[in-house]
C-alpha cells in the first residue's frame, strides 16, 4: 500500500460503530455477520486519482453529479495533509523524547538528585508538548477528513464506451424455430400499498409464470457455471458510509432496541437480489487460491427493493435474478462483461423467445460506482428487463474485497461485474399501463442498484 493511501487511512473512522467482518476463503462467503468495531479503513487510492484528474473530471461532468465534487482542490489538500502529517509526527517524537527524559529524572529523584524546581519545569514542559501534539493531530484530522469526504464523493471513472446519452446498439429478434414469448392476458396481481415498500405480488397464473421463468434462469445459469447462493435482505449503514454509494435509494430501517437511535445503527432494505447484498457478502473478505476459484460467478433469485430516481419517498419491491462476478483484473473483467452480455441476450432470445433492444446506458443514468452498463429493453417499450454493469475495483478498494495466494503474494482488489439477469416482475407485467396509480408506479423502471 502506498504512503499516499496510508495518510488517509490513518485516521479514517466510519460513522457506524459496527462493520462487516469476514473469515478467509471462499467457503466462508455465505452470510453477512457483524461484530463490534470502531473503524473501517477503505483504501482511497489518491495516487491513482491525482494521476487521472482529467478522467475523474470528465466522469463528474458527464454524469452531471450534484453537488459537484471539487476535485481540483485535491492536490492542494493532499500537499497540506502531508505537511500537517509531518508536523504531527515531529510533535509526537518530541513528546516521546520528553517522556523518556522525565522517566530518567524520576529514577534520579529516588537518589535525591532532583530538585522541586526541575520537577515543576518538566511538568509545565509536558503540558505544553501535550497541547502542541493535540493541536497538530486536530489540524491534520481536519484536512484529512476533508480529503476523505472529497474522495468518497467521487464517482467511478467512465468506460470510453459510455456517452452522455443512451446509445442504441442493436435489435435482436427471436431466431427461427424458437417459440416467441407472449404475455398471457389474464394475469392477476395483488397490490399492497402502505408505509414503506409498495409491494406488488403475482397471483395464480402470474405466480406460476414467475416460478417457471425463475427455473429457466436458474437452469441456464447453472449450466453456464454460475453458482446459486443466498444473500441478506438488509445491509448496515457502514457499507454505504465507506463505499460512496447513495443509501437514499433504499429504505432505512432503524434498530428499535437502541435508544437514542444513532445513524450508525441503521440498516437498509436492499433485497437479496441486489448489488449491495453481494457487497455485504464480500466486504472485508480475502479469497485464497484465486487461480483455482476466480472468476467467482454467483447468482441469486429473490427480491430487490429500490426507489425511483425522482420519487424519493416510496420504495418498490420486485422479483429478480441478480448476477455477481468477482475477477482478478481488468482484462478478466472485460471478458466476463462480454460473456455475461452474450449469455443474457441468448437467454432472452433463444430460451424464452423475446425480442429486445440493446442500449449502452448514458452516464447520467448510471450509478456512481458503474463504469458502463448495457441494458436490454423489451421491443416497443422502455422497460428494462435485463442489464449488465462493469464496476472495476472502485468499490472493492473501499470495502476491502481482496484476493491473494498462488502467484499473487500481496493482496489485490477484485474487479467486479454485476447484472440484473432478469427483472421478473417487469418482464411478466402486462405492457399496458393499469389505471391504478400504485400499479402505474410499479410498472415503470425502478431506481435500483
Amino acid at each position: 500500500m502506498s504512503s499516499v493511501c496510508h495518510i488517509v487511512q490513518l485516521f479514517l473512522k466510519c460513522r457506524g460503530s459496527r462493520v462487516v467482518q469476514r473469515q478467509m476463503g471462499t467457503w466462508a462467503l455465505s452470510r453477512l455477520s457483524t461484530v463490534s468495531a470502531g473503524r473501517v479503513q477503505p483504501v482511497l487510492d489518491i495516487e491513482h486519482i491525482l494521476k487521472n484528474l482529467e478522467l475523474y473530471e470528465d466522469s463528474i461532468e458527464k454524469r452531471k453529479v450534484i453537488p459537484r465534487p471539487e476535485i481540483r482542490n485535491l492536490p492542494k489538500l493532499y500537499e497540506e495533509a502531508v505537511a500537517l502529517r509531518d508536523a504531527r509526527d515531529r510533535a509526537q517524537q518530541i513528546r516521546e523524547e520528553h517522556s523518556l527524559e522525565v522517566a530518567k529524572l524520576i529514577r534520579d529523584r529516588k537518589q535525591d538528585k532532583q530538585t522541586q524546581a526541575e520537577t515543576n519545569e518538566l511538568k509545565e514542559r509536558g503540558k505544553i508538548l501535550r497541547d502542541e501534539l493535540r493541536s497538530a493531530i486536530s489540524n491534520f484530522n481536519k484536512v484529512n477528513d476533508a480529503i476523505i469526504d472529497l474522495v468518497i464523493s467521487l464517482p467511478n471513472i467512465l468506460d470510453p464506451a459510455t456517452l452522455e446519452i443512451n446509445k442504441f446498439l442493436r435489435t435482436v429478434d427471436v431466431p427461427e424455430g424458437v417459440k416467441s414469448w407472449s404475455t398471457p392476458p389474464d394475469l392477476e396481481w395483488t397490490v399492497v400499498p402502505g408505509v414503506g415498500p409498495a409491494a406488488e405480488f403475482p397471483r395464480s397464473k402470474a405466480s406460476l409464470l414467475e416460478l417457471e421463468l425463475s427455473g429457466e434462469a436458474q437452469s441456464y445459469l447453472l449450466k453456464n457455471k454460475y453458482t446459486e447462493t443466498g444473500n441478506v435482505d438488509f445491509v448496515e449503514s457502514s457499507l454505504f458510509d465507506v463505499s460512496g454509494m447513495d443509501p437514499n435509494q433504499f429504505i432505512r430501517i432503524r434498530e428499535s432496541n437502541i435508544n437514542p437511535i444513532p445513524e450508525s445503527h441503521a440498516s437498509y432494505l436492499v433485497g437479496g437480489a441486489s448489488f449491495p447484498a453481494f457487497l455485504a457478502l464480500f466486504a472485508q473478505s480475502l479469497v485464497k487460491n484465486p487461480d483455482e476459484v476466480m472468476p467467482i460467478r454467483y447468482f441469486v433469485i429473490g427480491r430487490s427493493y429500490g426507489k425511483k430516481k425522482y420519487e424519493k419517498n416510496t420504495v418498490y419491491q420486485r422479483s429478480a435474478v441478480q448476477v455477481f462476478i468477482a475477477c482478478k483484473n481488468e482484462q478478466e473483467m472485460e471478458q466476463e462483461f462480454e460473456n455475461l452480455s452474450n449469455l443474457t441476450g441468448n437467454f432472452l432470445s433463444r430460451h424464452i423467445g423475446t425480442p429486445f433492444v440493446m442500449e449502452q446506458v448514458g452516464a447520467p443514468n448510471l450509478q456512481n460506482y458503474e463504469r458502463k452498463q448495457v441494458a436490454f429493453l423489451t421491443e416497443g417499450s422502455s422497460k428494462t428487463i435485463s442489464s449488465v454493469s462493469a464496476i472495476g475495483d472502485h468499490v472493492s478498494k473501499r470495502l476491502l474485497c481482496c484476493y491473494a495466494g498462488n502467484s499473487t503474494k500481496q493482496a489485490k482488489f477484485m474487479h467486479l461485474v454485476t447484472g440484473r439477469f432478469l427483472n421478473l416482475t417487469d418482464f411478466i407485467r402486462p405492457l399496458e399501463v393499469p389505471p391504478n396509480p400504485v400499479n402505474n408506479s410499479m410498472s415503470s423502471n425502478a431506481y435500483v442498484a
